[in-house]
């Protein structure tokens, strides 16, 4: 199974990234990470991470908050309901969300056991060479 392209997908609000997920998996993709923003209509971040979270299609999947707001029971929460796997204030570094997001989708494609090498370019290669130990 070769995996030559990833895509990217923007939502408006919680409501509406978890009817994209439901759709992605009826038409058989797979969802490596998934990055919220903490302020949004409807579910906040952690909210929306949690249902992530605790719906078992997506036990692998890495999920990433971005605040500005949050406050340290948000954070709390963050962590110990929607295990999240990184947290990034505002305003953020571009690259290091870019290699955040890379790293994580690297250890998404290890975790899910699909073929490394059919993603190339993708791939943070000192997360592939981690694995490969």
């Amino acid at each position: 199974m070769g995996y030559e392209s990833h895509h990217i997908s923007i939502c408006d609000s919680g409501d509406e990234a978890l009817v994209l997920r439901d759709v992605l998996d009826a038409e058989g993709n797979y969802i490596g990470v998934v990055i919220s923003d903490h302020i949004m209509p409807g579910k906040n971040g952690v909210e929306l991470l949690t249902d992530v979270t605790n719906d078992s299609r997506f036990i692998k999947t890495k999920k990433v908050l971005l605040t500005g707001q949050a406050t340290h029971q948000d954070t709390i929460a963050a962590i110990n309901q929607a295990r999240i796997e990184s947290y990034f204030e505002k305003p953020w570094d571009a690259d290091t969300l870019v290699n955040c997001v890379r790293t994580l989708l690297t250890e998404y494609i290890f975790d899910m056991g699909f073929d490394y090498q059919a993603w190339g370019e993708v791939l943070d290669n000192t997360t592939v060479l981690r694995r490969l130990r």
